[in-house]
């Protein structure tokens, strides 16, 4: 094991910085019109004029904290590597500790944390679990981006977002990323540093997404996401931390959020370096 990655990520002290929208209305999940299994609600926020719609996801959502740590991981990281992600942010929600979420349905559950994470609505946005309009505007670069995002944090069950007005493609919802399952399922998703040391060296590739880029693109991805250094994980990584790491979380290996994002970010050096070096060189 590299010794430097080992005393940097170990005597790293975060810094806690946390940016958040303060959630000022609160609507309950459409189950009568099917959803999704994470039964996201939706938010105005009062940081934005007008007020600005997000999907948002708490900690005790059915698909548990696990997902959701991912889905800002991923979403974060591809944020900073131009991935066509949607725009997301921590949420405050203490406004509304206590009330229960989709009541009557199977998976109700109680908000009880005060910070959730949410992604930004995009009006009338068509949802897909394939891509569309690959060649329209700047989609293909943007897919290249989405492609090395994926390969880097083990993606899979794929949604796409497709915004009507540009017809400019998102990848959303990544809380079954950094998982070993590349498919769409309604169980409780979980992951650990464990899990993820052993895929480290993981080829996850994806016929569909492939069919979507182009070399050149992809080989640009690769240089841009390789330029990712530590400061920046760890400004992706900090923010989790300091939301919830009073949240008693503890992963399947036994480790808690705080220990597991030290090892998440060892980790996701030496998987950038394994995923560019490849990339870079990529061909069909």
């Amino acid at each position: 094991m590299d010794t430097a990655y080992v005393d940097f990520w170990d005597e790293l002290s975060w810094s806690g910085n946390l940016t958040m929208l303060t959630a000022v209305d609160l609507h309950q999940p459409d189950v009568e019109g099917g959803g999704t299994a994470a039964l996201p609600f939706t938010v105005a926020v009062k940081d934005a004029a007008p007020p600005t719609k997000y999907w948002v996801k708490a900690l005790e959502g059915p698909e548990g904290p696990f997902a959701l740590v991912a889905e800002a991981i991923v979403s974060r990281l591809g944020k900073l590597t131009g991935a066509p992600v949607c725009e997301t942010a921590f949420i405050d929600v203490s406004a509304f500790a206590g009330q229960i979420i989709a009541p009557g349905h199977r998976s109700q559950y109680r908000l009880s944390h005060p910070v959730a994470y949410g992604s930004r609505d995009i009006p009338d946005a068509t949802a897909r679990l394939t891509i569309g309009y690959r060649t329209v505007g700047d989609n293909l670069a943007r897919l290249a981006r989405e492609y090395v995002l994926h390969e880097w944090c083990l993606g899979g069950d794929d949604q796409w977002l497709t915004d009507p007005a540009d017809r400019r493609t998102y990848s959303h919802d990544h809380g079954r990323w950094l998982n070993r399952s590349t498919l769409r399922r309604r169980d409780v998703p979980t992951w650990s540093a464990s899990t993820l040391d052993k895929e480290l060296e993981t080829h996850r590739g994806n016929g569909h997404r492939e069919n979507a880029i182009e070399v050149r693109d992809v080989r640009e991805a690769a240089a841009q996401a390789a330029a990712v250094g530590r400061t920046d994980l760890v400004a992706v990584l900090d923010p989790i931390v300091t939301a919830w790491g009073d949240a008693g979380i503890t992963f399947p290996d036994g480790l808690s959020l705080e220990a597991t994002m030290r090892r998440v970010g060892r980790w996701l050096e030496k998987r950038r370096d394994i995923i560019t070096d490849r990339l870079r060189e990529y061909s069909r």
